[in-house]
C-alpha cells in the first residue's frame, strides 16, 4: 500500500462542495451491525477528519454506501501519485502504508486511511 503524499510535501486543505442530482441514488451494500458500528466509529470518532459535523441522514447514507472489499496479502490498495477517491476502515488484519518506499505507518482494525 502506498500513500499519495510525497514525503516533505506540505499539506494543504482541499474542500469540495458536490452537488447531487435530485433523482441521485446512493448505493446500498450488506453489511453486519458490527461493520457499520466500526464504520459510524471511524468517521465520527475523536480522530475523525473526513465528515466533521455531518447530519444523521447524511451518515447513514455513507455507511450504507461502504463497500466491502477483501484485499489478499500482499495486494496494493492505494498507489502513491495516483488519484484517490475512496478511504478505507480496517476491519481485520494489519496493513503497511510506504512513501518513496519507505514504511511511514501501519494500520490496524478501526483505523482509517484516506484516498
Amino acid at each position: 500500500m502506498h500513500l499519495a503524499a510525497k514525503r516533505g510535501a506540505k499539506r494543504e486543505n482541499v474542500v469540495s462542495n458536490t452537488v447531487l442530482n435530485d433523482d441521485f441514488k446512493a448505493p446500498v451494500y450488506p453489511k453486519t451491525k458490527a461493520q457499520e458500528d466500526l464504520i459510524r466509529s471511524c468517521i465520527t470518532g475523536p480522530d475523525a477528519v473526513f465528515f466533521v459535523d455531518i447530519g444523521d441522514a447524511d451518515l447513514s447514507m455513507i455507511i450504507n454506501a461502504c463497500e466491502p472489499r477483501e484485499v489478499k496479502e500482499g495486494n496494493e490498495i492505494i498507489t502513491q501519485g495516483e488519484p484517490g477517491d475512496y478511504f478505507y476502515v480496517v476491519e481485520d488484519g494489519k496493513f503497511q502504508a510506504f512513501v518513496n518506499g519507505k514504511k511511514v505507518k501501519d494500520y490496524a482494525r478501526g483505523m482509517v486511511s484516506p484516498c
